[in-house]
C-alpha cells in the first residue's frame, strides 16, 4: 500500500497522506513522510515542503491500534541531517486538508 504521494509543483513538494479513512500515524505512514522529506532536501529546485491530508482529515493522531507494539526495525523517522527543513511553519489552516508548510533553505 502507498502511505503518501509525492508531487512537486516548481519549487514546491506536496507529500499527500494516504490512510484512509483518516490519515492515522501508523509505521507505513510515518516513514512516508519521512522518505518525501528526504526526497525533497535530496532536490535542489525544492524550497518547500506541504503535506496535505487526502479523504475527510489532515490527520487523525497516532495510530492507536499500534500500541504497545514493539517498535520497527529500520527508519521510522526523518533523519537528523534533514532537520533544518523544518525550522518554521510557513501558515496554518486548520480543517479538512490543512495545509502545512516549512521551509529550511533561503530564498
Amino acid at each position: 500500500m502507498a502511505y503518501s504521494d509525492y508531487t512537486s509543483r516548481g519549487a514546491v513538494a506536496v507529500i499527500t497522506l494516504k490512510n484512509p479513512p483518516v490519515n492515522a500515524l501508523n509505521v507505513g505512514l510515518r516513514a512516508a513522510i519521512a522518505d518525501g522529506v528526504e526526497r525533497a532536501i535530496a532536490d535542489e529546485s525544492i524550497r518547500a515542503v506541504v503535506i496535505v491530508g487526502s479523504g475527510s482529515a489532515f490527520c487523525g493522531g497516532a495510530d492507536v491500534s499500534e500500541f504497545g507494539l514493539s517498535p520497527p526495525s529500520g527508519r521510522n523517522s526523518v533523519s537528523p541531517r534533514s532537520s533544518s527543513a523544518f525550522c518554521r511553519v510557513r501558515g496554518v489552516r486548520s480543517g479538512s486538508r490543512a495545509w502545512w508548510g516549512w521551509s529550511g533553505r533561503s530564498t
